[in-house]
């Protein structure tokens, strides 16, 4: 007599293993799900400590230079103004006017900032004691402020702790200077 299919005993042998497995498994991914929200929490909360710091850096590290006989790029203690094509709230890479500030209140210092785009000042981080922004000009070393009338950007920007802690560095990637072209005299004006 040949034999058509399974028997009983083999049906509920394959049935007991495929339920272990399957319960071995659902435990494993149960604890692996576990640790990566674990792990992802964790992350976030450490971005989210480092994500003023980069909006910062970023927005100074494209600075742009627009005229080389205006000034677009202020710089005082609380203040830094400047031509940017990123800011925290844009991501188009448009150039727009943007404006930092380090607002004083208490024993903390507010970072806050501010586009021609979008006027309404809103704060990204509150830092624990008087802060103030420094500026690196070519040759001139550091100063807590920074002016120029010929189109120049500074090579860096620090945000400092009064007492000489620095809080952040940001690099501008660009060239310090508005560059005109020798031949702009041959042409005529040209309106920037």
């Amino acid at each position: 007599m040949k034999s058509r299919g399974f028997t009983l005993v083999e049906v509920l042998v394959v049935l007991v293993i495929t339920g272990l497995a399957s319960a071995l498994m659902a435990q494993g991914l149960s604890t692996t799900w576990d640790n990566f929200a674990r792990l992802g929490t964790r992350d976030m909360l450490m971005n989210q400590s480092a994500l003023p710091r980069h909006w910062f850096s970023e927005s100074v590290s494209k600075a742009v230079l627009y005229h080389p006989n205006r000034v677009y790029v202020e710089g005082e203690p609380t203040r830094f103004s400047f031509i940017s094509l990123s800011s925290p709230d844009d991501n188009l890479g448009v150039p727009h006017k943007i404006e930092w500030q380090l607002q004083q209140t208490g024993g903390q210092t507010r970072l806050v900032f501010s586009t021609e785009t979008n006027p309404d000042i809103r704060e990204i981080m509150r830092l624990d004691g008087r802060y103030e922004f420094e500026y690196l000009a070519s040759g001139k070393g550091w100063s807590n402020r920074f002016t120029d009338n010929q189109g120049k950007v500074p090579s860096a920007v620090r945000i400092v702790a009064i007492g000489g802690e620095v809080w952040t560095l940001a690099k501008v990637l660009r060239p310090e200077k508005a560059e005109v072209p020798p031949e702009l005299a041959r042409f005529g004006q040209y309106e920037f």
